[in-house]
Protein backbone atom coordinates (compact mmCIF):
# COMPACT_ATOMS: atom_id res chain seq x y z
CA UNK A 1 0.00 0.00 0.00
CA UNK A 2 1.30 3.71 -0.85
CA UNK A 3 -0.42 6.41 0.87
CA UNK A 4 0.69 10.07 -0.06
CA UNK A 5 0.47 13.38 1.57
CA UNK A 6 -0.31 17.15 0.85
CA UNK A 7 -0.96 20.43 2.28
CA UNK A 8 -4.83 21.90 2.27
CA UNK A 9 -5.00 26.15 2.32
CA UNK A 10 -3.25 28.77 1.45
CA UNK A 11 -0.37 30.49 3.94
CA UNK A 12 -0.44 34.72 4.97
CA UNK A 13 1.61 36.53 7.42
CA UNK A 14 -0.38 38.60 10.08
CA UNK A 15 0.95 41.21 12.10
CA UNK A 16 -0.05 41.10 15.95
CA UNK A 17 -0.73 44.59 17.88
CA UNK A 18 2.61 43.86 19.05
CA UNK A 19 4.08 43.98 15.48
CA UNK A 20 5.42 40.46 15.33
CA UNK A 21 4.18 38.60 11.93
CA UNK A 22 2.17 35.30 12.64
CA UNK A 23 2.17 32.76 9.68
CA UNK A 24 -2.07 31.58 9.36
CA UNK A 25 -2.78 28.93 6.97
CA UNK A 26 -6.25 29.23 5.68
CA UNK A 27 -8.77 27.17 4.75
CA UNK A 28 -11.90 28.06 3.36
CA UNK A 29 -13.15 30.71 5.68
CA UNK A 30 -11.30 29.56 8.46
CA UNK A 31 -8.13 30.42 9.98
CA UNK A 32 -5.68 28.30 11.69
CA UNK A 33 -2.14 29.59 13.19
CA UNK A 34 1.23 27.39 12.95
CA UNK A 35 3.71 26.53 15.45
CA UNK A 36 7.74 26.85 13.77
CA UNK A 37 7.24 22.65 13.58
CA UNK A 38 4.00 22.69 12.03
CA UNK A 39 5.02 25.63 9.20
CA UNK A 40 7.99 23.50 8.05
CA UNK A 41 6.25 20.49 7.55
CA UNK A 42 3.54 21.95 5.77
CA UNK A 43 5.41 23.84 3.64
CA UNK A 44 7.35 20.83 2.31
CA UNK A 45 3.52 19.75 1.36
CA UNK A 46 2.75 22.88 -0.31
CA UNK A 47 2.12 22.51 -3.79
CA UNK A 48 4.04 19.13 -3.20
CA UNK A 49 2.27 15.30 -3.20
CA UNK A 50 5.19 13.45 -0.81
CA UNK A 51 4.96 9.94 0.81
CA UNK A 52 5.94 9.93 4.40
CA UNK A 53 9.40 8.73 3.72
CA UNK A 54 10.25 12.12 1.49
CA UNK A 55 7.98 14.22 4.00
CA UNK A 56 10.19 12.96 6.79
CA UNK A 57 13.95 14.37 4.52
CA UNK A 58 12.49 17.48 4.35
CA UNK A 59 11.35 17.96 7.71
CA UNK A 60 14.36 16.69 8.94
CA UNK A 61 16.53 19.57 6.63
CA UNK A 62 13.88 22.36 7.42
CA UNK A 63 14.88 21.62 11.51
CA UNK A 64 18.16 21.41 10.62
CA UNK A 65 18.09 24.63 9.07
CA UNK A 66 16.23 26.44 11.76
CA UNK A 67 17.98 25.55 14.42
CA UNK A 68 15.35 24.74 16.45
CA UNK A 69 15.42 23.47 20.06
CA UNK A 70 13.83 20.90 21.59
CA UNK A 71 12.82 17.13 20.15
CA UNK A 72 11.63 17.50 16.43
CA UNK A 73 8.30 14.88 16.79
CA UNK A 74 7.56 14.58 13.26
CA UNK A 75 4.65 12.02 14.12
CA UNK A 76 3.34 14.04 16.31
CA UNK A 77 3.27 16.91 14.17
CA UNK A 78 2.31 15.68 11.06
CA UNK A 79 -0.92 13.29 13.40
CA UNK A 80 -1.56 17.33 14.44
CA UNK A 81 -1.89 18.72 11.17
CA UNK A 82 -3.79 15.68 9.75
CA UNK A 83 -6.53 16.33 12.96
CA UNK A 84 -6.94 20.05 12.37
CA UNK A 85 -7.12 19.21 8.48
CA UNK A 86 -3.98 21.46 7.43
CA UNK A 87 -2.38 18.25 5.51
CA UNK A 88 -4.50 15.49 4.09
CA UNK A 89 -3.96 11.87 3.16
CA UNK A 90 -4.65 9.00 0.48
CA UNK A 91 -3.88 5.15 0.55
CA UNK A 92 -4.17 2.95 -2.76
CA UNK A 93 -2.62 -0.01 -4.13
CA UNK A 94 -1.49 2.05 -6.57
CA UNK A 95 0.05 5.33 -7.03
CA UNK A 96 -3.14 6.05 -9.67
CA UNK A 97 -5.43 5.08 -6.93
CA UNK A 98 -3.44 6.72 -3.43
CA UNK A 99 -3.35 10.05 -5.37
CA UNK A 100 -6.81 9.89 -6.30
CA UNK A 101 -8.05 8.72 -2.41
CA UNK A 102 -5.90 11.70 -1.21
CA UNK A 103 -7.35 14.25 -4.34
CA UNK A 104 -10.49 13.40 -4.74
CA UNK A 105 -13.13 14.88 -1.28
CA UNK A 106 -10.40 18.15 -2.34
CA UNK A 107 -11.48 21.01 -4.06
CA UNK A 108 -9.89 23.05 -6.30
CA UNK A 109 -8.92 26.92 -6.28
CA UNK A 110 -7.24 28.57 -8.98
CA UNK A 111 -3.91 30.63 -8.01
CA UNK A 112 -4.56 34.35 -9.31
CA UNK A 113 -0.42 34.89 -9.68
CA UNK A 114 0.45 37.88 -10.88
CA UNK A 115 3.79 39.07 -12.43
CA UNK A 116 5.07 41.32 -9.61
CA UNK A 117 4.19 38.41 -7.04
CA UNK A 118 6.75 35.76 -9.09
CA UNK A 119 9.11 38.59 -9.84
CA UNK A 120 9.27 39.14 -6.07
CA UNK A 121 8.97 35.10 -5.34
CA UNK A 122 12.45 35.26 -8.25
CA UNK A 123 14.34 38.08 -6.21
CA UNK A 124 13.99 36.08 -2.64
CA UNK A 125 15.50 32.93 -4.21
CA UNK A 126 18.28 34.90 -5.85
CA UNK A 127 18.95 36.44 -2.30
CA UNK A 128 19.19 33.77 -0.66
CA UNK A 129 21.36 31.73 -2.90
CA UNK A 130 18.54 29.47 -3.78
CA UNK A 131 18.05 30.77 -7.66
CA UNK A 132 20.96 31.52 -9.96
CA UNK A 133 20.77 34.36 -11.83
CA UNK A 134 20.54 33.51 -15.21
CA UNK A 135 17.76 31.33 -13.83
CA UNK A 136 15.25 34.35 -13.35
CA UNK A 137 14.13 34.50 -16.71
CA UNK A 138 12.82 30.58 -16.77
CA UNK A 139 11.10 31.41 -13.58
CA UNK A 140 9.14 34.71 -14.53
CA UNK A 141 7.11 32.76 -17.21
CA UNK A 142 4.14 30.80 -16.61
CA UNK A 143 4.52 27.12 -17.30
CA UNK A 144 2.70 25.99 -20.39
CA UNK A 145 -0.42 23.98 -20.05
CA UNK A 146 -2.27 21.30 -21.82
CA UNK A 147 -5.38 21.57 -22.93
CA UNK A 148 -6.81 19.02 -20.14
CA UNK A 149 -4.96 21.34 -17.68
CA UNK A 150 -6.60 24.76 -19.40
CA UNK A 151 -9.56 23.37 -19.29
CA UNK A 152 -9.39 22.52 -15.71
CA UNK A 153 -7.78 25.87 -14.66
CA UNK A 154 -10.70 27.86 -16.79
CA UNK A 155 -13.82 25.45 -15.32
CA UNK A 156 -12.01 26.23 -11.62
CA UNK A 157 -12.15 30.12 -12.53
CA UNK A 158 -16.00 30.14 -12.68
CA UNK A 159 -17.15 26.59 -10.68
CA UNK A 160 -16.70 25.28 -7.58
CA UNK A 161 -16.14 21.23 -7.44
CA UNK A 162 -14.10 18.59 -6.05
CA UNK A 163 -11.78 16.77 -8.01
CA UNK A 164 -13.89 13.63 -7.75
CA UNK A 165 -16.46 15.89 -9.40
CA UNK A 166 -14.90 17.10 -12.16
CA UNK A 167 -12.97 13.45 -12.62
CA UNK A 168 -16.66 12.48 -13.00
CA UNK A 169 -17.72 15.21 -15.34
CA UNK A 170 -14.88 15.81 -17.69
CA UNK A 171 -14.57 13.48 -20.75
CA UNK A 172 -10.86 13.58 -22.10
CA UNK A 173 -12.11 12.78 -25.40
CA UNK A 174 -14.60 15.68 -26.03
CA UNK A 175 -12.06 18.45 -24.80
CA UNK A 176 -13.18 21.15 -27.66
CA UNK A 177 -16.61 21.08 -26.85
CA UNK A 178 -16.18 21.44 -22.86
CA UNK A 179 -15.08 25.01 -22.80
CA UNK A 180 -18.28 26.21 -24.24
CA UNK A 181 -19.96 25.62 -20.70
CA UNK A 182 -17.14 28.75 -19.45
CA UNK A 183 -19.86 31.65 -18.48
CA UNK A 184 -22.76 29.23 -18.62
CA UNK A 185 -23.60 28.21 -14.86
CA UNK A 186 -26.93 27.19 -15.27
CA UNK A 187 -26.35 24.99 -18.27
CA UNK A 188 -27.61 21.66 -17.17
CA UNK A 189 -24.04 20.15 -18.05
CA UNK A 190 -22.93 22.92 -15.74
CA UNK A 191 -25.33 22.26 -12.78
CA UNK A 192 -24.10 18.35 -13.54
CA UNK A 193 -20.65 19.44 -12.66
CA UNK A 194 -22.02 21.02 -9.08
CA UNK A 195 -24.21 18.21 -8.73
CA UNK A 196 -23.32 14.85 -10.27
CA UNK A 197 -23.72 10.89 -9.59
CA UNK A 198 -21.00 10.00 -7.86
CA UNK A 199 -19.77 7.64 -4.92
CA UNK A 200 -20.04 8.97 -1.85
CA UNK A 201 -16.65 6.86 -0.24
CA UNK A 202 -13.87 7.85 -2.08
CA UNK A 203 -11.74 5.15 -0.72
CA UNK A 204 -13.54 2.56 -2.42
CA UNK A 205 -13.71 4.32 -5.52
CA UNK A 206 -11.24 2.60 -8.08
CA UNK A 207 -10.88 4.78 -11.68
CA UNK A 208 -11.32 3.90 -15.33
CA UNK A 209 -8.45 4.31 -16.91
CA UNK A 210 -9.93 6.78 -19.30
CA UNK A 211 -9.73 9.15 -16.44
CA UNK A 212 -6.66 9.32 -15.47
CA UNK A 213 -5.59 12.35 -17.84
CA UNK A 214 -7.91 14.24 -15.67
CA UNK A 215 -6.26 13.58 -12.71
CA UNK A 216 -3.23 13.72 -14.09
CA UNK A 217 -3.83 17.42 -14.98
CA UNK A 218 -5.34 18.30 -11.56
CA UNK A 219 -1.74 17.16 -10.32
CA UNK A 220 0.24 19.02 -12.94
CA UNK A 221 -1.76 22.32 -11.99
CA UNK A 222 -0.98 21.75 -8.32
CA UNK A 223 2.66 20.80 -8.90
CA UNK A 224 3.17 24.28 -11.46
CA UNK A 225 1.39 25.96 -8.46
CA UNK A 226 -1.71 27.14 -10.58
CA UNK A 227 -4.08 25.58 -8.50
CA UNK A 228 -4.36 24.94 -4.92
CA UNK A 229 -6.68 22.76 -2.65
CA UNK A 230 -9.26 23.55 -0.06
CA UNK A 231 -11.86 21.38 1.74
Amino acid sequence: MLTLFTAVGHLTMQKTEYGKRLPIVRVNKKEYAVAPRELILWSGLAFQILTKEELLRFYQVGIKHQNLPGDPDFDYILRRLLIRGLVVNGTGCTAVDALYHLLGQLHIAPVNEAFHVRLFACIKLWLSGRLPLYRIPHYLKRPENTPIEALILKLAQHLSFSVAELIGFVDPSSLPEVPDLIGLPDSPDAQRLTNPERPEDIEQTVLDHVQYPVLEGIANLYLKKQIIFQK
